[in-house]
């Protein structure tokens, strides 16, 4: 699950709502979806048996699926304001890199207590593991700017 939003909570309600209707609704058409998308990115270094075997792991009623333990990435992107005084403020990369750990510090218990709220909300997501991965910037919408001239080739124009 990968999610760009101008705040935390914006980009955590919605990986969430994406997570929850993924658990209640996979099914052979869903997985027939997400082998359509990864049919395209599949590595060509895989020999045939390991195909085999990783497509069982993604067949629900398989044995080998009901033995995998279901891990969901979720990368969360989000503006904070605190980053933008940590680039203006810090000289040194070693600099940026203390004042982000104090960032962090300051945080995790307000991103804990935030996950755990919706893993109470969504009692479907909870029997999957879930790592998150979290990317505070300044400035999202210059970001999406970029990321969609570096996939398409163009300037985005609303």
């Amino acid at each position: 699950e990968s999610k760009i939003y101008k705040n935390f909570s914006g980009a955590l309600d919605s990986a969430f709502d994406s997570l929850d209707r993924f658990s209640k609704n996979y099914s052979s058409g869903a997985l027939s979806h997400e082998l359509f998308i990864a049919r395209k990115n599949i590595s060509n270094n895989f020999d045939f048996e390991t195909m085999e075997l990783i497509y069982q792991a993604f067949t629900p009623g398989s044995e080998i699926y009901s033995e995998c333990i279901k891990t969901h990435p979720v990368l969360l992107m989000f503006e904070d304001s605190d980053i933008k005084e940590i680039e203006n403020n810090a000289l040194t990369k070693s600099e940026a890199e203390n004042l982000f750990e104090k960032w962090l510090y300051n945080k995790k218990e307000e991103i804990k207590i935030a996950i755990k709220n919706k893993l109470t909300k969504y009692p479907d997501v909870k029997p999957c593991f879930l790592d998150f991965f979290l990317i505070p910037m300044s400035d999202v919408g210059n970001f999406k700017k970029s990321l969609y001239r570096s996939i398409h080739g163009i300037d985005y124009k609303p």
